[in-house]
């Protein structure tokens, strides 16, 4: 087993822990990784692939074309007419949809 593989001990499974990092989740798969007080970054430049991961106390932070898509957002919540479509992105992040196929045809 490599230094980055997991392991089980009678039924818990011991996972590699990564700590005291600043983690870019884009673009990598992290399996089986225990995070604790990390800072998780999401750019928005690929995917992001978390396969049974555990998260301890951690942050997880914007840079790139994330940071400013959260930077718009953050902006029209300010203004009491965008609000609405503002709540309307936290409800579809809660149901799960995206948006991104919608309007392609």
């Amino acid at each position: 087993m490599g230094a980055g593989d997991s392991k089980r001990t009678g039924n818990v499974k011991e996972r590699e822990r990564i700590q005291y990092q600043r983690v870019i989740l884009d673009e990598k798969e992290y399996k089986d990784k225990h995070f604790e007080e990390c800072e998780l970054v999401i750019t928005g430049r690929g995917p992001i692939r978390l396969v049974d991961c555990t998260f301890g106390s951690n942050h997880l932070g914007f840079d790139g074309p994330a940071a400013r898509a959260i930077d718009s957002l953050t902006g029209m919540y300010a203004e009491p007419t965008f609000r609405p479509f503002v709540e309307a992105v936290f409800e579809q992040i809660k149901t799960g949809y995206s948006g991104v196929n919608k309007w392609q045809q």
